[in-house]
C-alpha cells in the first residue's frame, strides 16, 4: 500500500479542523496520521484556551524563569509527565481574555487553595501573574504566530518579546494591543518594528495619544494597509449647540521614532453630522445654500497644546473648511475630506503638530449636531 504524502494528509485534515472528535479519532490511527492532526488540533486550542487541560499543558512548559515568577505565591506546577509534542510550538494565536478565563478555571479546580473566593486583590493578582508567564511562554516558542489580542495593558517585558518577533516574522496579521506609552523605549521599538515588518493587515492600538496632553477621550489605530503608514485618531461622543467654535477632536502624528522623522503625506477627515432640522427658507432645505452649520480644520498653536479648554486665546487664524450640513437635514450624513499632499495644511505640518477640528454654528437656531469624527494621517519615515 503506497502512503499518502504529507501534504495531501494535511491538506484533507484541514478541512475538519473544527470537528475535534473526528480529528482526535483520526490521530490514533498511526504515528503519520498523528503528526499531521496534533498541529491542526494545537494551532488554536479549543478556540479559547479555557479547558484547564490546556492550561495544564502549557504550566509544564514553561522555563525556569517563567516559573520563578510564580513562586512567591505558592503555586503547585502540575506533576504530570513532559508531554510527548511540543504543542506549544502549534499556537497561531493569543487572546488574553480567553487566557484568564482558563487561568481561572484551572486555579478554581487545581489552584491548591487560591480560588475566586479568595481575597480579590490577590486573585486577580495571581491570575495576571500567571497569565504574563504563559504569554511570554507562548511568544517564546511559538513558531507561526498569526492573531495577537492583548486586552489589558501589557507590560514592557511582553511587549519586547513582540517587536523581537515582529522582526524575525512576518506571520502576524492580526495583532490588537493595549500600550498607552508608545513614547517610551519599548513603544518606539514596537513602531519601528512595525514599519519594518508591514505584513499585519489589522492592527489595533489602544488608549494612546502619544503624548497629547487631553486625557485618552479620542481612539487611535494604526494601519498598515497602505503603501506608507498610518495613524487614526477617533472620538464618538455626541455633541450639539448654537454659536459653536469648538474644538472636538484632535490627532497628531508622533515626534520621532527609531527609524526617523517622520512625514505627513495626506490628511483624511470623516465625520457624522447634521443641521437642526427646520428652517425659515423651503428654497434652501436639502441644499447647501445658507447652511450655518460647519466643520473646520487647522494646527492648533504650540502655545495651546492644553487641550483641556476650548482654545480661546491665540488660535490659529488659518482655518480649513472640511464639512458642510445640508440645510435644515436632520438625518445624520457622513462627511469626507482629503487635504493631499500639495495642500497647504499638509505641508505645514511638523512632527508632534496637533490637528484640530473644529464644529461651528451661528445665529440663532442653528443647531450643529456631531456624533463621530476621525482623524486620519498618511505618513512615511
Amino acid at each position: 500500500m503506497i502512503a499518502i504524502p504529507n501534504e495531501c494528509l494535511s491538506e484533507i485534515f484541514n478541512n475538519f479542523q473544527d470537528c475535534y472528535k473526528i480529528l482526535f479519532s483520526c490521530l490514533l490511527v498511526n504515528r503519520q496520521w498523528c503528526r499531521n492532526i496534533v498541529p491542526i488540533l494545537w494551532n488554536n486550542p479549543l478556540k479559547d484556551f479555557r479547558d484547564v487541560r490546556i492550561i495544564k499543558t502549557y504550566l509544564l512548559s514553561l522555563n525556569a524563569e517563567e516559573q520563578a515568577q510564580l513562586s512567591p505565591f505558592g503555586i503547585m506546577f502540575p506533576n504530570d509527565p513532559k508531554p510527548l509534542f511540543d504543542y506549544t510550538a502549534y499556537t497561531t494565536s493569543i487572546v488574553d481574555y480567553n487566557l484568564c478565563e482558563g487561568i481561572k478555571n484551572w486555579l478554581d479546580g487545581e489552584g491548591r487553595g487560591i480560588t475566586y473566593y479568595s481575597k480579590y486583590d490577590d486573585y486577580e493578582r495571581i491570575v495576571r501573574v500567571i497569565k504574563s508567564s504563559l504569554i511570554s511562554m507562548l511568544l517564546r516558542k511559538s513558531k507561526n504566530l498569526k492573531l495577537v489580542d492583548f486586552y489589558e495593558t501589557v507590560n514592557d517585558k511582553i511587549m519586547m518579546a513582540l517587536v523581537e518577533i515582529l522582526y524575525r516574522s512576518a506571520a502576524i496579521k492580526n495583532l490588537n494591543i493595549c500600550f498607552d506609552n508608545l513614547e517610551s523605549k519599548e513603544g518606539k521599538m514596537l513602531v519601528e518594528a512595525l514599519h519594518r515588518n508591514i505584513t499585519p493587515e489589522y492592527l489595533r492600538i489602544n488608549d494612546n495619544q502619544l503624548g497629547i496632553n487631553e486625557g485618552r477621550t479620542n481612539y487611535v489605530k494604526f494601519d498598515f494597509t497602505e503603501p506608507w503608514l498610518s495613524v487614526t485618531y477617533n472620538k464618538n461622543e455626541e455633541y450639539h449647540g448654537i454659536y459653536l467654535n469648538s474644538l472636538y477632536a484632535t490627532g497628531s502624528l508622533p515626534t520621532s521614532i527609531d527609524g526617523g522623522i517622520p512625514k505627513c503625506k495626506k490628511i483624511e477627515i470623516t465625520c457624522e453630522s447634521h443641521d437642526q432640522g427646520w428652517s425659515s427658507y423651503p428654497q434652501d432645505q436639502g441644499t447647501y445654500n445658507n447652511s450655518w452649520t460647519w466643520g473646520e480644520i487647522s494646527i492648533i498653536p504650540n502655545q495651546n497644546n492644553d487641550l483641556r479648554g476650548h482654545l480661546i486665546e491665540n488660535e490659529s487664524t488659518t482655518r480649513y473648511n472640511v464639512y458642510t450640513n445640508k440645510h435644515a437635514v436632520k438625518d445624520w450624513q457622513t462627511h469626507n475630506f482629503v487635504f493631499l499632499s500639495d495642500h497647504p495644511l499638509v505641508q505645514s505640518l511638523q512632527p508632534g503638530d496637533i490637528v484640530g477640528l473644529y464644529i461651528r454654528s451661528c445665529y440663532p437656531g442653528w443647531c450643529n449636531y456631531i456624533k463621530r469624527a476621525e482623524i486620519k494621517f498618511y505618513y512615511t519615515v
